[in-house]
């Protein structure tokens, strides 16, 4: 297959072709795979990043419990510390895995092979470290909302820990599957991408089929977001 020949299209991807199949130029398809295979970095990166965040807020406020009231289990905290201590842990270690690429010396179906690669050997671990954070998440804020009503975090019956344990297992298939499946969804672009690259017949009309499945994917897990988030608040609130 012919090689591009990247120095000559440095530009990010503005894309500028219409969605009518017309078969697209070499500089436009160097351009969108130069695109592509920056998204994949970029999206992964700032996913991972935001979750490092969310960990690092329940650390914080995890030491603030047991700095401040003595009504917490220091049991119950430290091992809020270590789950997250290993989530934020295996995901900074995915970071410094991600293959450094130089765009001048391989070709784009090489580089676009190399981020497919990545994305299925991080599949399972990125799916495990992001579904511990649900479980973080719905344990401090039922901690907090006990604190709140009744100022210390009461003992537990036998259906308080059916109900309350279910919705940590729920939260954590929830959100690992969520990640699992966006992660899925990225390798398939990519191998959808890299196969329309055979044909050295990339179109418009492709781009257009991509474009489209994004966003549809990108509502699709804001419909998740928003009914998780009004999942925790009924477990909260009643």
């Amino acid at each position: 297959m012919k090689t591009f020949d990247l120095e000559k299209y440095k530009d990010s991807w503005k894309s500028g072709a219409d969605f009518t199949g017309r078969k697209l130029s070499g500089d436009q398809i160097n351009r969108y795979l130069m695109k592509e295979s920056n998204d994949v970095t970029r999206v992964f990166k700032r996913n991972v990043f935001f979750d490092v965040f969310l960990k690092s807020v329940v650390v914080i406020y995890w030491i603030g419990l047991q700095s401040f009231t003595s009504e917490i289990n220091w049991v119950l905290g430290l091992v809020m510390l270590v789950i997250s201590a290993i989530g934020m842990a295996i995901e900074l270690r995915l970071i410094r895995k991600i293959p450094l690429i130089d765009y001048g010396q391989k070709d784009l179906q090489n580089i676009l092979a190399l981020k497919t690669n990545f994305l299925r050997t991080s599949l399972y671990p990125i799916a495990f470290a992001k579904g511990l954070t649900a479980p973080l998440l719905i344990i401090s804020g039922m901690t907090g909302w006990f604190l709140q009503k009744y100022e210390t975090v009461r003992p537990l019956d036998v259906e308080d820990f059916v109900v309350f344990g279910a919705f940590v297992l729920i939260g954590f298939i929830l959100n690992a599957t969520v990640e699992f499946k966006q992660q899925i969804f990225q390798i398939n672009q990519l191998e959808a991408t890299q196969n329309e690259l055979k044909t050295e017949a990339l179109k418009s009309s492709f781009l257009a089929k991509q474009k489209h499945l994004r966003w549809r994917r990108f509502w699709m897990l804001l419909m998740a977001l928003v009914c998780g988030l009004f999942l925790l608040g009924w477990l909260l609130f009643n």
